[in-house]
């Protein structure tokens, strides 16, 4: 993805006015590195703000005062490092975290929203505050509202996290009902 992405941002509306890019890969981001993907966004869009799920993410976690998080990814443990990693050195105390252990996209993307919601609700305990389910690919934005009401906490997704903070730097602050208490924000 490295060497596509300020073509890639190039392409996007070429000519046309755009208030925000996102970057939509979380695992990408770990591995390619946020400055990086900014840099290579802002050589095609100077000016334009960005942003990412991690970045987003982070942004959002701050924003529902979470600071005792659970984590859940698709990922192995290479990139399960880079994301704890990441949040720790931001200030974020991942109290837990799990995974699926997937090494594709497809994989991924097979992962059913109920096997989410499952393995979200065994990473909770009482000092747990909230939940961070990291990954673009994996389905879970439709399940936020269902595993926020049975588990009593907010959840965080990377694509929903992203869409917030995209429609936040855009300028709108409004309400945004059933995909979770952030977009209610």
């Amino acid at each position: 993805m490295r060497d596509g992405i300020t073509g890639a941002a190039e392409l996007t509306l070429a000519g046309g006015r755009i208030d925000v890019i996102a970057y939509g890969c979380t695992s990408g981001i770990m591995v390619i590195g946020g400055d990086e993907v900014f840099a290579r966004l802002r050589a095609a869009r100077p000016g334009v703000a960005c942003t990412t799920p991690p970045t987003a993410a982070l942004a959002a976690l701050r924003a529902l005062k979470l600071g005792r998080i659970a984590v859940l990814t698709p990922y192995t443990e290479g990139v399960n490092r880079l994301v704890r990693g990441y949040l720790t050195e931001r200030g974020v105390d991942v109290a837990a975290f799990g995974a699926f252990n997937k090494d594709s996209d497809a994989e991924v993307a097979a992962i059913a929203p109920a096997s989410i919601l499952a393995a979200a609700q065994a990473l909770d305990a009482p000092d747990i505050e909230g939940f961070f389910l990291s990954c673009t690919g994996m389905r879970a934005l439709g399940i936020v509202e269902a595993l926020e009401e049975r588990l009593g906490k907010p959840v965080v997704t990377s694509n929903q996290a992203l869409a917030w903070h995209a429609l936040r730097l855009a300028g709108h602050t409004g309400p945004i009902a059933g995909f979770g208490r952030l977009l209610r924000l």
